[in-house]
């Protein structure tokens, strides 16, 4: 029930999305789908400019990485975010927080598509994280290849090697309790559907799928 429930939302919010898709400022890169859904048309081309850049980024620093990113990645899709990044398993896409793409810093914008290039590849061997522990576990792992793309980088840029021994000091992430977790990204995906001027109806039986989810789902989520 609980799938058939989160099905359902997501395809309603996927079909909305899809059916805007003709008018979104957009661009390929070697067959990924990069689509603005964050700017006002005055300043979406400098926004995909930056996307354009964080992509190159990578292409030049680390061209396996690059190769992985066009492998298992169908879509980026820059949206008004309050999380960095998501990976959308169902769709093989990436979301990026618009704030993040639009500050100008293509090296932030990469990392972020590192770490969630690293959710895809978990996604593409078909394993689930339900649990807390599952779920920090995967966490861990898409820092550690962010860790590893840093020091390949360092090696033929010095000036990443003082960033690269920061991170490497930081202590590994750990997982949000699965409520905050869908509260967050409930509350991302409502922002996102009024953004793109969803009628009030569709973000409604959203909001009501998610709540009705929820509650079916009781107190059993985290483990």
């Amino acid at each position: 029930m609980k799938r058939l429930l989160r099905r359902l939302s997501r395809r309603l919010q996927a079909a909305f999305e899809r059916s805007l898709d003709a008018e979104a400022p957009k661009f390929s890169a070697e067959g990924v789908a990069v689509v603005d859904r964050y700017s006002p048309d005055e300043q979406s081309n400098r926004v995909l400019q930056e996307m354009r850049r964080a992509l190159w980024f990578i292409h030049e620093a680390d061209p396996i990485t690059w190769r992985r990113l066009v492998k298992y990645v169908d879509r980026i899709t820059i949206m008004p975010l309050r999380a960095r990044g998501y990976f959308v398993r169902e769709r093989r896409e990436i979301i990026l927080q618009g704030s993040l793409v639009a500050a100008g810093n293509p090296s932030d914008v990469a990392l972020t598509l590192v770490h969630e290039l690293a959710h895809a590849r978990v996604a593409a061997a078909n394993i689930y994280s339900v649990t807390r522990e599952q779920r920090t576990r995967e966490e861990v792992l898409c820092e550690r290849r962010v860790r590893a793309f840093i020091s390949r980088v360092a090696q033929s840029d010095p000036a990443w090697a003082d960033y690269r021994d920061q991170r490497l000091a930081q202590p590994l992430p750990t997982a949000l309790p699965i409520h905050d977790l869908r509260d967050l990204r409930r509350a991302d995906t409502v922002e996102g559907l009024k953004h793109l001027g969803a009628p009030a109806w569709l973000v409604r039986v959203f909001e009501r799928l998610t709540d009705f989810r929820r509650q079916y789902a009781g107190s059993s989520s985290d483990r």
